[in-house]
């Protein structure tokens, strides 16, 4: 019986210890499996930044003003100044054209003597008239018009007037046999040659106003509310490059937008005005770092400052919500308002606060309270091209 009772008793003392070891292997296969399932995730600190909104447009620059040229008088073509070709630049005041003025220069001095002729005799007819109150003197009061010879000297007088008159018209005329450029300007077409005879009115060139130039920028719906709040007057700078030459650099002017959309491709224009696009006012010649008419140019438009906004990468966006890390290690989504879309880059604002982390990677099927291993991203979002 003792043998019995000391086998029964070893029996059940293997047995709790079986099951004490069993229970232990239990409670650590337990841990190791939920560690195994906690996903590591990575993440970014958050902190607001000042975003400088910076629209990209493309436009051809042109002539902000262009003149069809005409002679106001007639003539033939006896002189062509050698800048006045297509494609040179001319300067303002520059006599760019002159026409024979053998049939102006005799007009001139006919109505020189013509002047002469008529102030002397409105100078007779003042004398005459001084003489006739004289002789009226005691009779003024009852005396007529005609006998004080008051309507002689207004019709002398009217002479002097017509004969000024016809001299500033021949005068004229004959300065108009010179033909000056109105503003410094790209001869655009020459019309006339030497010799040519040219009826008032023909026209001679088209001239490119070079003082100023004009591009119109198209601007995406999407872009314009954060262009127009921002450039609402003409101080605001806009950086213009040439597309084939991108060396040559301006700063252009906002100047307005226009007032409608365009109906093809459903964008809003801006008009920007460039100073001395051949930089030929300072230089007074043409210079081959000028923006020409007719290139194509890229336009920087500095918009509206958004102030106090995170930056996130597009894809980390569902449904304007994020997903953030709290201090439990667990997963928070929130809601966040989407203030700018900028390629691969969201600017936001929302119940965000500088310091928390926003999760990079994420499970496949996240959910609010899901506990993951945080790691701190190596490639952050300012290395990858954000404001963060």
């Amino acid at each position: 019986m003792k043998l019995y009772y000391s086998k029964s008793a070893i029996a059940i003392t293997i047995g709790v210890l079986l099951a004490a070891w069993l229970h232990y292997s239990n409670s650590n296969s337990t841990v190791t499996a939920k560690d195994k399932f906690i996903q590591q995730v990575t993440f970014e600190t958050l902190k607001a930044v000042d975003h400088q909104v910076i629209v990209e447009a493309w436009g051809q620059l042109e002539p902000w003003q262009q003149t069809s040229l005409a002679s106001q008088v007639a003539g033939r073509v006896e002189y062509i100044h050698p800048d006045f070709e297509i494609g040179k630049v001319v300067q303002a005041g520059t006599i760019i054209l002159k026409l024979d003025p053998a049939d102006y220069e005799p007009a001139m001095a006919a109505a020189t003597a013509d002047l002469a002729l008529a102030e002397s005799q409105y100078v007779e007819e003042v004398a005459k008239a001084d003489v006739a109150r004289v002789q009226l003197r005691d009779r003024l009061k009852s005396a007529s018009p005609l006998a004080l010879r008051i309507p002689q000297v207004d019709a002398a007088k009217a002479k002097v007037d017509s004969a000024k008159a016809k001299l500033q018209i021949a005068k004229r005329d004959l300065a108009r046999t010179n033909v000056v450029a109105p503003y410094t300007a790209v001869v655009r077409d020459l019309k006339i040659g030497l010799g040519q005879v040219i009826a008032p009115g023909e026209s001679i060139a088209t001239l490119f106003n070079a003082t100023k130039a004009r591009v119109l920028l198209p601007i995406a719906m999407q872009d314009a509310p954060f262009i127009a709040n921002a450039m609402n007057n003409s101080t605001r700078k806009i950086k213009v490059a040439d597309t084939s030459n991108p060396n040559v650099t301006r700063i252009a002017h906002f100047e307005r937008m226009l007032a409608y959309v365009e109906r093809q491709t459903r964008m809003q224009q801006v008009v920007a005005i460039i100073s001395d696009p051949y930089l030929v006012e300072n230089n007074k010649e043409y210079s081959e770092a000028s923006l020409k008419f007719g290139s194509f140019v890229k336009a920087e438009l500095s918009g509206q400052l958004l102030e106090n906004v995170y930056a996130i990468p597009q894809h980390l966006l569902d449904d304007n919500k994020i997903w953030l890390i709290d201090e439990k290690e667990q997963l928070q989504s929130r809601e966040v308002e989407v203030m700018r879309e900028e390629q691969e880059m969201v600017y936001v604002r929302g119940k965000i606060n500088d310091g928390e982390r926003l999760a990079k990677t994420l499970p496949d099927y996240p959910t609010n309270g899901t506990h993951v291993k945080a790691v701190k991203s190596i490639i952050s979002t300012r290395n990858a091209g954000g404001d963060l």
